[in-house]
């Protein structure tokens, strides 16, 4: 077969995959057609792996670079804003309560925000100031009751549950029922939580 008008013989460019970051909002790809060639249009980042010689499509190790069309300059600036904190408004009160959740769950051996060998925890987020978390095992029996006075702080949202019981025994793997209880609200919520322990190793015997 002869070239094409381009003067390329057919599969010359091989297989290819374009990716195209765009310095507008995205409008699914209106800016850019096979007539308009990609750095030439709004583009930011244009990636277009093909083809070399005779080698596989992308079988090989390879390294991409990005080259950023319109560099910043000591002339650009970034302002930045926030929303000023909210206190004391009972109506979006209600609505964090509706948030309230655990993390990491499931509590798979270990937490990321561990930093101990011994010290192990889940934290419950959003909550209230006023509150009672009672944690129950699925045949209803209670092992821990926790309050506001456990959070580290009046008007923190968090709170770490140790993973122990009343009796400072750490709790065994399964499903367990966190109820909370909030009457500045008149409000609960439900939340189930798994864990996994890790096995126990001895360091001392």
């Amino acid at each position: 077969m002869g070239a094409d008008e381009n003067g390329l013989f057919p599969g010359e460019l091989g297989a290819r995959e374009y990716i195209f970051i765009m310095n507008s909002d995205y409008n699914e790809g209106a800016d850019y057609n096979d007539e308009n060639w990609g750095p030439e249009a709004d583009v930011i980042y244009a990636i277009w792996p093909k083809n070399r010689g005779n080698r596989t499509y992308l079988s090989n190790q390879f390294t991409w670079d990005i080259l950023y069309n319109r560099p910043h300059t000591p002339e650009d600036f970034y302002t930045f804003s926030t929303a000023a904190v909210i206190e004391g408004d009972v109506r979006h009160a209600r609505n964090d309560v509706e948030k309230i959740n655990v993390f990491p769950n499931p509590y798979y051996a270990e937490n990321q925000l561990e930093v101990r060998r011994n010290q192990r925890f889940v934290t419950f987020t959003y909550l209230p100031k006023k509150f009672t978390l009672r944690i129950f095992t699925l045949s209803g029996n209670l092992v821990r009751t926790l309050t506001e006075a456990d959070k580290a702080g009046l008007n923190e949202q968090f709170l770490n549950w140790d993973l122990e019981n009343e009796h400072g025994f750490k709790v065994g793997s399964g499903m367990y029922i966190a109820h909370i209880s909030m009457p500045e609200f008149n409000k609960t919520k439900v939340v189930k939580l798994f864990i996994i322990q890790a096995a126990e190793i001895l360091r001392f015997y």
